[in-house]
């Protein structure tokens, strides 16, 4: 079998990686290892989530939302959770990560497709940011919660918030995970190579960038 796969899609409060859970644990930031089984768990003792796909393949350690149902009681004042303030106005290139940094061709930024921000249009930037994000170990909740990420975890792309004090700013929603990146495929010309995903829906967004991610992604696969 393949190492490798892309995967994509809405990601609203129960769609994405959280689907995995039951909706009663669809509470955001979700420590995946500790909270898996009990959103509420204050501690680590049942490490259930560890067995989940969003853990132990996509080597997610904590989901979030733009939109969806949020601990706010637990987060100190100034991570309150904003939907007008936390929605994404464009996605950024992390160049930050070597192993990411190291596959060329993805654009510095990935922007809005102009039909859906036209005025009056739902994603008009005047009116909302862009809301169907899902989000990756943000850093305000892994440093709240004194958590690294997995080694086999690489940020791509990362979000520019509506809000620069926003605690979804800089968060990311695309990465490559390494997790089987040693597989090779039964079938002739076959490579080992990484699987990568997106926490969003990609048809919103700048159609020659999204053609540019795809070929950035098939070169690593050596699909041409």
């Amino acid at each position: 079998y393949g190492g490798h796969l892309w995967t994509t899609g809405e990601s609203w409060r129960d769609g994405g990686l959280a689907s995995e859970f039951a909706t009663r644990q669809q509470i955001y930031p979700l420590v995946v290892r500790c909270q898996a089984r009990n959103a509420y768990a204050v501690d680590c003792s049942d490490t259930f989530g560890a067995q989940s796909m969003t853990y132990h393949d996509f080597c997610v350690s904590v989901l979030d939302k733009i939109h969806g149902l949020f601990r706010s009681y637990y987060l100190p004042p100034v991570l309150y959770k904003n939907l007008d303030n936390d929605a994404m106005v464009y996605g950024y290139r992390d160049d930050s990560d070597i192993f990411s940094a190291m596959v060329p061709g993805f654009p510095r930024r990935l922007e809005l497709w102009e039909v859906v921000t036209r005025p009056g249009h739902h994603y008009d930037p005047a009116v909302r940011g862009f809301m169907p994000v899902e989000l990756y170990d943000p850093e305000f909740w892994m440093r709240y919660k004194s958590l690294s990420s997995r080694k086999c975890f690489h940020p791509i792309y990362r979000m520019r918030a509506r809000h620069p004090r926003a605690s979804t700013n800089d968060a990311v929603f695309a990465f490559w995970t390494t997790r089987y990146a040693h597989v090779i495929a039964l079938s002739p010309g076959a490579v080992a190579a990484p699987s990568v995903h997106f926490g969003l829906p990609l048809w919103y967004f700048n159609r020659e960038q999204v053609d540019s991610i795809a070929t950035a992604i098939f070169n690593k696969w050596h699909i041409h």
